[in-house]
This record gives C-alpha cells, sequence and structure tokens, in this order.
C-alpha cells in the first residue's frame, strides 16, 4: 500500500469508486430492506427478504445484494445472516456468518454450496415464503 502511494495512486478516488457510488434507488431497496428485517432464534438470524416487487416499485434490478446482507452480520449476537430475494423462476439465498456457525452445511443440504463463512442457494419454482421456511428450518435444526 505504501509503494503504491508514493506512485501516485489515488486511494480515495479508488475507494469512492467502489463503496460510494450507489445510485439513489439501491440506497431506497436497502432502506426497504433493512426496515423489513427481522431477528429469530433468540436474535441470533438476521433475516432479510427481497421480493421482485421492490424492484419494480423502485424501477431498478436487484442485481448484487452482497452489500445488503453484511448489515445483517453488523448486529451485535447475530451469528447468521440470512438473505433471500425473489427471482423469475424461484428464490436465491445468500448466507454469511460469524464465530463458528457452518453455513455451507446449510446451503448444501438445499441443493447450493460454498464457504463455511458464505454460502448461496438457488431454490428454483420455490417461491419466497416457501424458501424462508425450508431455510429457516435448516438453521434451527443446527442452532439447537
Amino acid at each position: 500500500a505504501a509503494r503504491l502511494k508514493k506512485i501516485g495512486v489515488n486511494n480515495t478516488y479508488i475507494h469512492q469508486n467502489l463503496f460510494d457510488n450507489k445510485s439513489f434507488e439501491k440506497i431506497r431497496l436497502i432502506g426497504k430492506a433493512l426496515n423489513d428485517m427481522e431477528l429469530l432464534f433468540d436474535r441470533k438470524v438476521a433475516l432479510i427478504k427481497i421480493p421482485m416487487a421492490y424492484g419494480d416499485e423502485l424501477g431498478i434490478e436487484i442485481g448484487d445484494t452482497s452489500d445488503i446482507i453484511a448489515f445483517g452480520l453488523q448486529i451485535k449476537g447475530v451469528e447468521v445472516a440470512l438473505l433471500i430475494k425473489e427471482i423469475e423462476n424461484g428464490s436465491k439465498a445468500s448466507l454469511r456468518s460469524k464465530d463458528k456457525f457452518d453455513v455451507r452445511s446449510i446451503a448444501e443440504k438445499l441443493g447450493g454450496g460454498g464457504h463455511v463463512k458464505a454460502a448461496g442457494i438457488t431454490l428454483k419454482g420455490i417461491k419466497l415464503d416457501e424458501a424462508k421456511n425450508k431455510i429457516l428450518e435448516e438453521i434451527e435444526k443446527e442452532l439447537l
């Protein structure tokens, strides 16, 4: 990093282009998603749901939601963040964890995969609420 600064790399410019460059609509999407977030299982699981209607309402493609799920893990006491978004032919879920909880094992049980701390699942033909119930059932088994 010191060498890059020495040769004139503008780290502020890079940071702003990577992180401070969201559209107003994306910020509103984040607000809607966080406003409806739930804490479950003794406040150990943060659940964020994003129905397609949010994108329609805001006039945007939902796209990448890794910046949204990160908010769930920032909550004191939360061990697992689960974001489920409705897609054209079903639901897509992202799981993130802190400490010892293995979200990869949850994802694999439902046909997905990933890493111990970050995993994903695509549930074709399964609506948002049904996907939520299936994933939460598996998480609950692991928490007990």
